[in-house]
């Protein structure tokens, strides 16, 4: 791996990327609801909250998708031994903690919608009970793991294609494919997944003949994707296009974090993780005793 981007890097990076998905689904337009000022600095504020939610954060999940395919590529030889390994070390660093957040999700969604005042402010879905196997493998109800879901079928069937990855331009010519399909025919999160893993893997295998040029310009860039990607909306289309370079322009950026990982532990993925049934739960929670304290007050 490039001195430059070493993993004690690649670990600050994933937990700040962590917070950015955390930031992406908070909601700042529950703020902007709330104030009623039309001033100019409440608007420059509602603008820079958008610029950071709908422009910045749209580099996590990408990041994401593209860290596990960097990882897992970079000391694979190909070999059947080699994909052993690996699966084995996947098997208890995302397939178990897969099926323990899937387990945890049922039970909270199980109690969340046994409060009554709760039910219509809580976005889930009804889980059958006794529906063991879409509980526990099948990620019924929640959107973090359906990534994580991708991630564990993508280690288990694109290593077969490791000859392919080592032919430079056939393997640019499959991400190629894949955001045209992407952007022009089909746009669902497999391909989008894919897309960045591909990418992860291309620059794992060809990092040693990949010349970077790691400078400031590099977060200009990120700067001003990102906001090209706040004005273009992030729903459109061909927002994938502008995300690779998001990502891409983050991913150069990376030599100019601290090379010192503050915490002896990762825990990016704890946080990912629980997020959506901890901290936005709670702060729907908050936002909901907000309003009837104002209504009970008014």
């Amino acid at each position: 791996m490039s001195e430059s981007i070493n993993r004690n890097r690649i670990k600050l990076v994933s937990l700040i990327c962590s917070l950015l998905v955390v930031t992406l689904h908070l909601g700042f337009e529950y703020f902007y609801r709330i104030s009623s000022s039309s001033s100019f600095c409440n608007k420059l504020v509602y603008f820079f909250l958008h610029f950071i939610q709908h422009g910045v954060c749209r580099v996590a999940v990408p990041y994401f998708m593209f860290k596990a395919g960097y990882l897992y590529f970079l000391d694979f030889d190909g070999t059947f031994y080699s994909y052993i390994k690996k699966t084995k070390r996947r098997f208890f660093s995302l397939f178990i903690p897969y099926v323990i957040w899937n387990a945890i999700n049922f039970l909270f969604t199980f109690l969340i919608c046994s409060i009554p005042f709760t039910q219509k402010y809580v976005a889930v879905r009804q889980i059958p009970k006794f529906d063991i196997i879409g509980v526990l493998l099948l990620r019924i109800g929640y959107a973090p793991n359906l990534f994580l879901q991708y991630l564990i079928i993508f280690s288990i069937v694109l290593p077969a294609f490791y000859r392919l990855y080592k032919v430079k331009y056939a393997h640019l010519i499959t991400i190629i494919v894949l955001i045209l399909i992407n952007v022009f025919v089909q746009n669902n999160d497999v391909y989008y997944g894919l897309i960045f893993y591909m990418i992860g893997i291309f620059f794992s295998i060809n990092y040693k003949n990949l010349k970077f040029n790691f400078n400031i310009s590099s977060l200009f860039i990120f700067v001003v994707t990102s906001l090209l990607i706040l004005l273009i909306g992030h729903e459109h289309r061909i927002i994938c296009a502008f995300e690779i370079i998001l990502l891409l322009s983050f991913w150069f950026s990376i030599p100019l974090f601290p090379d010192k990982y503050p915490l002896k532990s990762d825990i990016s993925f704890l946080i990912y993780e629980s997020h959506e049934i901890i901290f936005m739960s709670i702060f729907k929670l908050l936002y909901i005793f907000t309003l009837k304290l104002i209504c009970f007050v008014c």
